[in-house]
């Protein structure tokens, strides 16, 4: 009989009423079964496996020849090197026997050429080259373009990005990434004019140019305002910074620095002297231009009076009310803001008395500077009543409900106290380990844990622990009978914040027991953390499908 037409190889069977016979192998047409890899650049190696594939005549790429190709002994495989130049499409092998089925090859992009080849951000960039179909994504010097449209397999458009650099294009799809021989150049901005050119801290300056899109960056005589907004490719608005001097306005946007343009600053504050001191205290200020002076603050607060001395130094007294802060002088051109602040000296916390206890113990605080006092905490927590004495060094105060251990914090006008430690009730941090079975060995770190009473597992008590002397770890035995919930240690000092504890979970049954793909299955147990799960395929199920193929 004459071998059907599309024959492959395989195996030959003969089939009567009485079955089918074994089958012998047949050499036709080569079968092509895989490629590693399956993409890639023109020049890269291909192992192609599959059957009958000894006495290859050739192996085309997309139509296109490779030059070279090795099958090894038993016809089972070719190496071969994908031929340049190489676009996307199927991958073919022809012996004697005929032509083999084809499978598919993606041939890494290729960048010939760009054009303009320089520009600002927000410039529409034609690129040319091939196998840019399914292109995933098009950066500049490394920045990722939001968007862009693939015209053909040989052409696209994308515009440069905000924060593009200059630097290679490149292009990527599935088959590879493809950078460009040559950067694309972003234009450096360009300053034109300034609108106001003089001013103090804080003045809103327009400035006029071209490629201010993406500005990362301001400064004024090289100090950075925090304050700048770009409202279009020609124009920004930047706000002057604290301590502002007179020299350039430099823009920076990743593609460089502009050229700068000359602001002139008044006044300003060069330095002030004492740097801190309580209210009724005399400053010294030195810097310029303060001649006809208005006003000096503290903080923003208004010196009743002062001195102007000469056009570079003037005196002021700390007025009442003021805090720390930057101290401004005002004249009729503007305000000048210290480069630093003027310290007026915060709150300090010497002792506790007692420095222990539940809520509602009445805890006398030592220090100095409590006068204006606004706040006490203990831990964060704030302790909604307290009596300060004449002298600003005591403060009376009861532990609030829901005392833990911690520091106690004064807050004033002029800033927080340091802490010093009151021991509340406990403060939990970490669990190790945060899962187990009963009789897992859990340590438990935190705050005010010396005299622990009690460890409870979701409400049930362990029956026994130990801690260390600091008072700062735990280390328990989960109890019989230990179910997911909250860790809670006590002491005389009241319950601990919780930390959660969770069990592994246990599978009982499912049903039904066997199936075909598809079928819904039901599993049952405990601690499987959410709500009741049901599988339809093993792609639903990944757990129950590398099982399946374990065994």
């Amino acid at each position: 009989m004459a071998a059907p037409a599309g024959v492959t190889t395989g195996p030959v069977v003969v089939t009567t009423p009485s079955g089918m016979s074994n089958g012998v192998l047949y050499t036709g047409a080569p079968v092509l079964t895989s490629l590693s890899p399956s993409f890639g650049p023109g020049g890269s190696q291909v192992v192609i496996t599959g059957v009958g594939l000894l006495g290859f005549t050739s192996i085309t790429f997309n139509g296109t020849p490779a030059t070279d190709g090795t099958a090894n002994a038993d016809g089972t495989s070719l190496t071969v090197t994908a031929p340049q130049p190489l676009t996307t499409g199927p991958v073919l092998v022809t012996t004697p026997n005929g032509v083999s089925n084809s499978l598919w090859f993606t041939a890494a992009p290729v960048i010939s050429s760009f054009t303009p080849e320089a520009g600002a951000v927000g410039t529409s960039v034609v690129i040319t080259g091939t196998n840019f179909t399914g292109t995933t994504q098009v950066t500049f010097g490394g920045v990722s373009a939001p968007s862009f449209t693939v015209n053909s397999s040989t052409r696209l458009t994308v515009t440069v990005p905000s924060g593009a650099v200059s630097g290679p294009v490149q292009v990527r799809t599935p088959g590879g990434t493809a950078t460009s021989a040559t950067s694309f150049q972003v234009a450096l901005p360009v300053l034109t004019a300034l609108a106001p050119s003089s001013g103090g801290a804080f003045t809103a300056v327009t400035l006029t140019g071209t490629a201010f899109t993406g500005a990362t960056g301001v400064t004024f005589n090289g100090v950075a305002t925090s304050f700048f907004s770009v409202s279009s490719p020609t124009s920004l608005v930047a706000y002057a910074p604290t301590g502002v001097t007179s020299g350039p306005v430099v823009v920076t946007t990743p593609a460089g620095a502009s050229n700068g343009l000359l602001f002139t600053a008044t006044p300003t504050i060069t330095s002030f002297s004492p740097g801190s001191g309580a209210v009724g205290t005399t400053v010294t200020v030195t810097g310029t231009d303060f001649t006809d002076a208005t006003q000096v603050s503290f903080n923003n607060v208004a010196a009743p009076t002062f001195t102007v001395a000469s056009a570079t130094q003037l005196t002021v007294v700390v007025p009442e009310l003021a805090t720390s802060g930057r101290l401004r002088v005002t004249t009729g051109a503007g305000t000048a803001t210290s480069p630093s602040n003027f310290l007026i000296p915060a709150p300090l916390l010497s002792t506790l008395t007692p420095s222990t206890g539940p809520a509602g113990t009445v805890v006398t605080l030592t220090g100095t500077g409590f006068l204006g006092t606004t706040s006490v905490t203990f831990n964060g927590l704030v302790a909604p009543d307290f009596t300060v004495n004449a002298e600003g060094t005591s403060i009376t105060v009861p532990a609030p409900q829901g005392v833990t251990t911690g520091p106690v914090v004064v807050t004033t006008r002029n800033g927080k106290s340091n802490g010093v430690l009151y021991t509340g009730a406990p403060t939990l941090v970490s669990l190790t380990p945060t899962s187990g079975t009963a009789g897992t060995v859990v340590t438990i770190t935190g705050r005010g844990l010396a005299q622990a009473t009690q460890v409870t597992f979701n409400g049930l008590p362990a029956p026994g622990f130990s801690v260390n002397a600091e008072g700062t770890s735990v280390t328990v035995a989960a109890p019989e009978g230990v179910t997911t919930g909250p860790v809670v240690v006590y002491t005389a000092n009241g319950a601990s914040n919780s930390l959660p504890f969770t069990l592994p979970p246990t599978l009982l049954s499912f049903t039904p027991t066997s199936g075909s793909i598809g079928a819904a299955v039901v599993i049952t147990g405990t601690e499987f953390g959410g709500p009741a799960a049901w599988c339809s395929t093993r792609r639903q199920c990944p757990l129950l499908q590398s099982t399946r193929a374990r065994r």
